[in-house]
């Protein structure tokens, strides 16, 4: 009960509008990372207008690898009102070293949906992903993507979709 006090209480300082608040709850953060900060650091993150406090953040949330983050920036992905940072939301995934296996299918859905950065974005996650991947979620996503790359005109977007096939064609399946 006192970490959820602990929490509440930083994330508080977090979205105080105090520029000494804001920085000791940033320092309190690395100190102590948690999963549960990455929901209010992506939304300060998203808000913020002073470019200092913007790449702190964009450093914290690039390198906070806690157990879940992968959960919980998936999470973020699927809120309505962020899918304009799909695309930024997938880059602290992979500059975290995420390895979201269990949403590869999820993960390319979305990239189709956010056009070249997003698509770039998941890309750079799949091509890293360790793997293995779930032999269903190999199947689905391929099948997307082939039933996508067929109705596509932009050549650009197509030549993504082909590389993001060929990059889970590579990885080894669960077996």
């Amino acid at each position: 009960m006192s970490k959820k006090i602990v929490v509440s209480e930083v994330v508080s300082e977090l979205f105080s509008g105090n520029e000494k608040q804001v920085e000791s709850a940033i320092e309190m953060i690395q100190q102590n990372p948690s999963v549960e900060y990455v929901q209010p650091l992506l939304a300060l993150f998203f808000d913020a207008k002073d470019e200092v406090l913007k790449e702190k953040l964009n450093d914290i949330l690039g390198s906070l690898k806690v157990s879940g983050f992968e959960e919980e920036l998936m999470h973020a992905l699927r809120k309505s009102d962020w899918r304009k940072h799909r695309g930024q939301i997938m880059a602290f995934m992979w500059n975290a070293g995420g390895n979201p296996v269990e949403f590869v299918r999820e993960l390319i859905e979305m990239a189709l949906e956010g056009g070249m950065e997003t698509l770039l974005e998941c890309y750079s996650i799949l091509d890293t992903m360790e793997g293995p991947l779930l032999e269903a979620q190999l199947i689905e996503s391929q099948t997307f993507l082939h039933e996508n790359f067929q109705r596509m005109q932009d050549g650009h977007e197509k030549q993504l979709v082909a590389m993001l096939s060929n990059v889970i064609a590579e990885k080894e399946i669960e077996e």
